[in-house]
């Protein structure tokens, strides 16, 4: 249960968005229910410089809290600035990017593909998340590829209820999540892969049947 207390850390996210009006887009259909292994997309009018033109991807939705990963903003250095001990393994030149504005120095990985443990949160059938350097090392000595694991430092986080309200005023689109997306060569450009798919500039105005993808072609 290790993992799911450090994930149920208060978010402090509260009101983070209190202060921003809603961006003025046309009103979309209802989206559907928030779930673990979903995008967030940040629509083009959302100006936070925080989830400005961002991909989130969901670890928890539940009564307590929601938390999540931004996947396509990478990080200036490797993991081994981050973590030197790993200098000597193949994650040495894994890249760490920035998962959210909150716990900016908490090290988060998703790893596919693993039998998982009690120090994992299962996210989805395929993906699990963890906080644990024990999990690392088990990785380690394991010889896991790196392919198979992501690193983030810091996590975007919502407290109950807050992020339906963001929906709710238009500040995201919600789509199933690729795992393949996130995993792969192309995450930086995800944002905008989605966005000319979800708002595309050429669409009519205040259309009701612009195409928003459950998976990514």
């Amino acid at each position: 249960m290790a993992i799911l207390s450090l994930l149920l850390l208060t978010t402090g996210a509260n009101g983070l968005f209190a202060a921003i009006a809603p961006p003025v887009l046309e009103q979309k259909p209802a989206v559907t229910t928030p779930a673990p292994g979903m995008f967030l997309v940040a629509r083009r009018g959302f100006l936070d410089p925080n989830f400005s033109q961002t991909v989130v991807y969901l670890m928890q939705h539940d009564e307590e809290a929601s938390f999540g990963l931004i996947v396509n903003r990478p990080g200036d250095s490797p993991l081994s600035s981050t973590l030197p001990y790993v200098a000597d393994t193949p994650f040495a030149s894994s890249p760490v990017y920035r998962g959210g504005p909150m716990d900016p120095d908490m090290l988060v990985m998703l790893i596919r593909n693993s039998p998982g443990s009690a120090l994992m949160r299962q996210v989805t059938d395929m993906i699990q998340a963890s906080v644990s350097l024990q999990v690392l090392d088990t990785l380690i000595v394991d010889r896991k590829p790196p392919d198979d694991v992501r690193f983030y430092l810091g996590y975007a986080g919502w407290s109950p209820g807050r992020l339906e309200q963001e929906l709710e005023h238009h500040y995201w689109h919600l789509v199933k999540g690729d795992p393949a997306a996130v995993f792969g060569t192309e995450a930086t450009g995800l944002w905008e892969m989605l966005i000319d798919q979800l708002e595309p500039f050429d669409a009519p105005p205040r259309s009701g049947n612009r195409r928003h993808p459950e998976v990514l072609p």
